[in-house]
């Protein structure tokens, strides 16, 4: 028996974790074109697909009063048993006494899902000339679906939390028959399908500028989307351990676009276009306006100045308009606690039918310089403005917004001691719309080739700076800058290096990332809570057989390193895995045959 201040036992997770999850997958894909006439062709696709993915995880935790309210909640999310308590393996003994329990649910095994995934997909349509071929024209039908289900082993929470109340014992295994009673299979299935028909008209209108034609091009589109998302009853009624998404929706979209190309002279070129996206359903989404103009000037053959200006426009998904509230539980470190962790902290997210389109505002300004036949230079600013930015934040992002800036804070709902640990305590993590987001930054791109009589080479290097990465979540708060902050890294540069001739062909790729804050540091980062800069390098070596195909062998991460820790992180597998920027892989090894028929 423990009591509050004494050292708890811990409990291995990589026994049962992936960090890749076995999958099945299986495609089809079919094309055909026939041209009717000389002006008139016809044009279709269809595709299917089936992929199957199985993921564990390690068994339940449970901490007895921590879900029935009997006894007093202490920090680890254990329950104080008193010592005459009928679970209490010390009643009726000379040496009574409280304890608390805390412990893995391994009678019932690991968690496992089994996730199915199909989907099917038709294009038809007819594609022409009109006016003496002066336009092309194209007209379309189009429609997708995608069909998920989900099953997995569950447990029933008020059926365990009966028999605990009744006396189970948890500081012995948990009889079978227990088990049997108490378990169930949890379903979700679900669907989303969409139709629609477009139709494009482009081509060069009957006058000229100095600079060639005046070009023209128009395009409407028209769709249907819908969705459904049902778990079984158990689930949906919150009793199952593990919850489920649910909701169904569907909505009309129209969007209408029209562009032209104005060329006043041979080095002066200007683009206008406009476009009109509108929704139709029960949401508080609507239409919106985007225009954009973008301009290049050649003042010589090998020096090209650039710019666009436009404004974006961008829909919720469906699943974050019209979906169900859904509990989930998940660990986190409380940054008003020291940095204690928090295991199963109830979290509830949801639906918002208020949620408003996303729109914003980008511009970009660049120069490509070709200083001579086989060297490129490319380098851009860009500034991205977004307001009203879809999101659903994590619950640690929630705990280190509002720790750091006084933001978000209304979504945490604390138990009576101020913890996150009773029943009562929990996060909402509901999808809203924050105020603004800006992204500022320089992309950088020498591409290089000669050629010897050892065979051709060519060279690339790029380089991406993020000058300003910040988020502003209402109109009275301050913006917060996220740059390195688990979200954007400072630096990234990748280079490469190829070479080939009639027969062989050789790669070398180097990537570097550059330094992250630790994701549970709360946003405020000592210098020894970033996760270190992370630099791989990948080979390829080809062989080009001729009619007889080609091989290619390739070493991704030829010096196996492995993905930089997260000093901040409290379990496995100890590295920030979010953003894509590393990999657990490790030293990978692949053989490619290709053959052409």
């Amino acid at each position: 028996i423990f009591s509050a201040n004494d050292t708890w036992c811990g409990f291995d997770r990589t026994a049962y974790r992936m960090l890749f999850s076995p999958s099945e997958q299986k495609s089809a894909t079919g094309r055909v074109t026939y041209e009717i006439n000389p002006d008139l062709s016809f044009f279709g696709r269809v595709g299917f697909s089936d992929q199957t993915n199985y993921v564990e995880l390690e068994p339940n935790f449970y901490g007895g009063g921590f879900f029935t309210g009997f006894g007093t909640l202490v920090p680890n999310n254990g329950a104080i048993l008193p010592g005459n308590a009928v679970n209490n393996p010390t009643a009726g003994t000379a040496n009574e006494e409280q304890g608390v329990f805390v412990r893995r649910l391994v009678e019932y095994g690991p968690r496992t899902s089994k996730f199915k995934t199909t989907g099917v997909n038709f294009l038809a349509g007819l594609e022409g000339v009109a006016f003496d071929g002066m336009f092309d024209w194209e007209l379309g039908w189009s429609y997708m679906r995608s069909d998920v289900g989900v099953r997995r082993n569950n447990i029933i929470l008020s059926a365990l939390n009966a028999e605990v109340d009744n006396g189970l014992d948890l500081f012995q295994p948990i009889p079978q028959s227990v088990v049997d009673t108490t378990s169930y299979l949890a379903t979700r299935d679900a669907y989303s399908w969409t139709r629609g028909i477009d139709f494009s008209l482009s081509g060069d209108l009957p006058f000229e500028l100095a600079g060639g034609p005046v070009q023209f091009a128009a395009a409407i589109d028209k769709q249907h989307q819908e969705y459904f998302d049902e778990s079984d009853p158990i689930t949906t009624a919150g009793e199952g351990f593990d919850g489920a998404s649910a909701g169904g929706g569907d909505r009309d979209y129209t969007g209408v676009a029209v562009e032209f190309r104005m060329p006043f002279t041979n080095e002066l070129e200007l683009n206008l276009a406009v476009r009109r996206d509108s929704y139709d359903d029960r949401s508080d989404v609507g239409s919106a306006t985007s225009p954009r103009v973008a301009l290049m000037y050649s003042p010589l053959d090998t020096l090209k100045f650039r710019a666009t200006w436009g404004e974006s426009f961008r829909a919720p998904d469906m699943q974050r308009l019209f979906g169900s509230r859904t509990r989930g539980f998940v660990t986190v470190t409380d940054p008003f606690l020291n940095d204690v962790t928090v295991q199963s902290v109830n979290v509830f997210t949801g639906s918002n039918l208020a949620l408003e389109e996303e729109q914003g505002e980008n511009l970009n300004i660049g120069v490509v310089w070709e200083a001579m036949d086989s060297l490129t230079v490319t380098a851009d600013y860009y500034q991205i403005e977004l307001e009203n930015i879809v999101a659903a934040p994590t619950a640690q992002f929630i705990l280190n917004t509002c720790f750091n800036s006084g933001n978000l804070c209304e979504l945490i709902t604390r138990d009576s001691q101020g913890t996150l640990q009773g029943n009562d305590a929990f996060i909402e993590s509901t999808a809203q719309n924050l105020s603004l987001q800006e992204i500022t930054g320089i992309d950088l791109t020498i591409n290089y080739d000669w050629q010897t009589e050892l065979g051709n080479f060519n060279s690339r290097f790029s380089w991406s700076w993020v000058d300003e990465f910040t988020t502003q979540f209402d109109e009275n708060s301050a913006p917060v800058e996220n740059i390195s902050l688990g979200a954007l890294p400072e630096n990234r540069i990748n280079a490469n290096l190829g070479w080939s001739n009639d027969v062989y062909n050789a790669n070398i790729r180097v990537s570097y990332v550059d330094e992250l804050a630790g994701g549970f540091c709360g946003g405020s980062c000592t210098s020894d809570q970033f996760i270190d800069a992370y630099t791989t390098v990948n080979l390829s070596f080809g062989y080009d057989m001729g009619d007889y195909g080609r091989f290619l062998f390739g070493v991704n991460n030829v010096t196996n390193e492995a993905p930089p820790e997260d000093p901040t992180a409290n379990n496995w597998p100890w590295f920030l895995n979010a953003g894509g920027y590393y990999s657990a892989k490790g030293r990978e090894f692949s053989l490619q045959y290709t053959q052409s028929f």
